[in-house]
C-alpha cells in the first residue's frame, strides 16, 4: 500500500505530465478550430486567377487590406482562446497538485504514534494532587475547586483526571488523606513510643510547629482551607482507623489521656491544646516579625495551662 508522501509525489509527476500532453493536443487541434474555419472558410478571399478582369489596383489593395485585417483578427481571437483554454487547464491541474501537497501535509496514521514509556501514566496522579493542592491554597475553599481548573493546572485534558479519580470528591479525599498521612508520619517519628506521656506531648507540640514551618503549603491545605460537607471529624469515643485526619487527632487524645488523671476529659483538653497550637502557628505565619516566644516556650505554656492545671485539681 502506498505511503501518503509517495502518493503525493506521484500525483505531482502525473499532473505535470498531463499539462505537457494537453498542451501538445491543444496546439495540434488549433488548426481545426471554429476560428480557423471562420477565417479561412467562412470569408475566403478570391484567388488572383479568379479575379474579375475589370478589377483595379484599388480594389486589389482593398482586398489585401481586408485580408490583413482578417488575419490580425484571427490571430487575436486564437491567442485569446488559447490563453483561456490554458488558464482553465492550468487551474484544474494546479488544484490537483495542491490536493496532493495537502495530502502529504496531513499527519500520519496513529499507528505510528509512540507509546508512553512504561509507568509514565502513574506520574499523572501525583501531578494532579499537586495541582489541586496549589489551587486550594489560592482558593481557600474546597467547594470552589473544579476538575477543569485542576487539569488545566496540571496541563492535561479534563478526561485525564478520571483515569485516576472517579470524580472531584475522590480527588479531594485522596489529597486530604495524603496530606494527613504526611503530617501523621512526621508527628509519629518525633514522638518516642517508650517516652513518658509528658515528654511525648512536648515532642508532639514541637513537631507540630516544625511541620507547619517546613511544609506550610500542606499545613494550610489541611487547616486553613474550608472543609466540604460530609468530611469525617473527630468525636469523643468515635471509631478509629477510618480516617487519617481523625486518627491524627486521636493520637493527640491518646497522649493527653496518659498525662491526665482518670476523672479529666482528655478529648476536651486535646481540643484546647490543638486549638492553641494552631492559633500560634497561624499567627506566626501571617505575622512572622512579631516578637513571638519560641515554639518550645509556647508548648511549655500550653502544658501548664491545659495539663498540669488538671493534675492540681
Amino acid at each position: 500500500m502506498l505511503e501518503v508522501a509517495e502518493i503525493g509525489e506521484r500525483g505531482r509527476v502525473v499532473a505535470w505530465s498531463t499539462i505537457a500532453s494537453v498542451r501538445r493536443a491543444t496546439t495540434a487541434s488549433m488548426s481545426a478550430s471554429p476560428v480557423e474555419h471562420f477565417a479561412h472558410g467562412g470569408i475566403q478571399s478570391k484567388r488572383p486567377e479568379d479575379a474579375s478582369p475589370e478589377g483595379s489596383d484599388v480594389a486589389g489593395g482593398r482586398r489585401c487590406g481586408e485580408a490583413g485585417e482578417l488575419r490580425d483578427a484571427r490571430d487575436s481571437v486564437e491567442h485569446g482562446l488559447s490563453e483561456l483554454k490554458w488558464t482553465g487547464v492550468n487551474v484544474l491541474l494546479y488544484m490537483y497538485i495542491c490536493q496532493g501537497d495537502a495530502l502529504c501535509s496531513l499527519p500520519m496514521a496513529t499507528t505510528n504514534r509512540k507509546r508512553n514509556p512504561r509507568g509514565q501514566g502513574q506520574r499523572l496522579r501525583p501531578a494532579l494532587l499537586d495541582a489541586a493542592r496549589e489551587l486550594l491554597l489560592e482558593l481557600g475553599d474546597q467547594d470552589k475547586l473544579s476538575v477543569r481548573a485542576v487539569t488545566a493546572r496540571a496541563g492535561v485534558s479534563p478526561n485525564a483526571l478520571y483515569m485516576h479519580f472517579a470524580d472531584r470528591e475522590e480527588l479531594l479525599s485522596a489529597l486530604m488523606i495524603a496530606s494527613y498521612t504526611e503530617l501523621r508520619s512526621f508527628l509519629r517519628e518525633a514522638v518516642a513510643p517508650d517516652a513518658e506521656p509528658l515528654e511525648q506531648l512536648r515532642a508532639f507540640g514541637r513537631a507540630y510547629f516544625e511541620f507547619a514551618t517546613q511544609r506550610p503549603g500542606i499545613y494550610r491545605v489541611l487547616f486553613m482551607t474550608k472543609v466540604r460537607e460530609g468530611v469525617p471529624v473527630p468525636e469523643p469515643g468515635g471509631p478509629l482507623g477510618q480516617d487519617e485526619g481523625v486518627d491524627t487527632f486521636n493520637d493527640l487524645v491518646q497522649i493527653i489521656t496518659g498525662c491526665l488523671p482518670d476523672q479529666a476529659d482528655p478529648f476536651t483538653q486535646a481540643t484546647y491544646f490543638w486549638a492553641g497550637l494552631h492559633g500560634f502557628v497561624a499567627l506566626h505565619q501571617v505575622l512572622p516579625t512579631f516578637p513571638w516566644p519560641t515554639a518550645h516556650e509556647y508548648v511549655e505554656q500550653m502544658i501548664r495551662a491545659h495539663i498540669e492545671s488538671q493534675r492540681d485539681q
